[in-house]
């Protein structure tokens, strides 16, 4: 994925990548939807691996303030030597914007992803792109995933009146801040901006009745830094020490005795064969275009028993590689299968 240089040509190109694997499912009608659930769980996995590269941009904006207002002689924290050894200390806004687009493009209607997106594109003082994609925001539907205390839309809404505020637009500004709080009663300390904002457009009497509400206690959630309630298939994969993994690389993470190696690429596992470059993406993709590539629908591992030794395997899970009678189906396909 390292030819393409911009984060949403590097999403297409694993999106693209990801679902070719997909539709070789569909002369299975039998579980045809049932695979298509895979391409939601990707989504999600894309969903969880950008929140962890936008969290890390806001986390690395506070060390670095902190670093700046202390002294000459005060030792670096670790944060940064940590950020450098996992080779991730650059680009992060890069890394959290093409997979959040990679997640949009399996899961167009995925309002968590949108917001998130929308979050860092504001960030980024791209106002215009950020308002449009609030706006989608408010009229899609949160997952079942969604934490309750996220309050999706009011957040989508609150940001919405400070972009119109900031633009000038001070009646589109009102209107905006009102729908929020009809869903959300009290929006924690931030609230004092829609008090402020009365104040100075000289509707005292409501800003009154605003500055009352300040009075009682009330938190706010990020919903960029609340993850979805997951389910075990939808989580990011991790090494041996519990690091994530970038889909967006070809990372090794399994010497097979034979001289193989298992890398993890694009949200799936590949068993390369000896003498194979396992770091061409063009080897991979031979996983995907080799004849019987669904011989066990069953276990949903790409040529296993239907294939010769020096073909290139493809699984959901490292499990399916390394246990030869494991039955790593995600449970989706699985209850579609049995």
């Amino acid at each position: 994925m390292s030819d393409v240089s911009s984060p949403l040509d590097q999403a297409r190109s694993l999106a693209n990548f990801y679902l070719s694997l997909t539709e070789r499912a569909k002369p299975f009608h039998t579980a045809w939807n049932e695979v298509k659930a895979s391409t939601t769980s990707g989504s999600w996995t894309l969903h969880e691996v950008g929140s962890y590269f936008h969290q890390l941009i806001l986390l690395k904006e506070v060390m670095d303030r902190f670093v700046s207002a202390g002294g000459v002689a005060d030792p670096k924290p670790a944060f940064f030597d940590q950020l450098a050894m996992s080779h991730i200390d650059s680009d992060l806004g890069f890394r959290a914007r093409r997979c959040y687009q990679a997640a949009l493009l399996l899961h167009p209607n995925q309002a968590e992803t949108l917001y998130n997106l929308a979050i860092l594109d504001l960030h980024d003082g791209l106002s215009e792109l950020a308002f449009s994609a609030f706006e989608r925001v408010v009229e899609l539907e949160p997952s079942r995933r969604c934490p309750p205390q996220a309050h999706l839309r009011a957040n989508a809404l609150w940001n919405m009146a400070l972009i119109l505020d900031g633009s000038g637009r001070s009646e589109d500004a009102a209107i905006a801040f009102s729908r929020t709080l009809q869903l959300l009663g009290n929006f924690g300390v931030q609230h004092r901006v829609w008090a402020d904002w009365l104040r100075q457009h000289g509707r005292s009497a409501e800003a009154i009745e605003q500055y009352h509400l300040l009075m009682s206690y009330s938190h706010r959630y990020a919903p960029e830094l609340l993850l979805p309630d997951l389910r075990s298939e939808e989580r990011a994969a991790r090494d041996e020490c519990g690091g994530l993994l970038d889909p967006f690389s070809i990372t090794p993470v399994k010497q097979m005795p034979d001289g193989g190696q298992i890398v993890y690429h694009a949200l799936l596992y590949f068993k390369v064969p000896p003498g194979m470059d396992y770091n061409d993406p063009a080897i991979l993709a031979t996983a995907i275009r080799t004849a019987g590539l669904f011989g066990r629908l069953r276990s949903f591992l790409f040529n296993r028993g239907g294939l010769s030794s020096t073909s290139v395997s493809c699984a959901f899970s490292l499990e399916a590689l390394t246990t030869p009678d494991v039955d790593a189906t995600p449970p989706s396909i699985r209850r579609a299968i049995s």
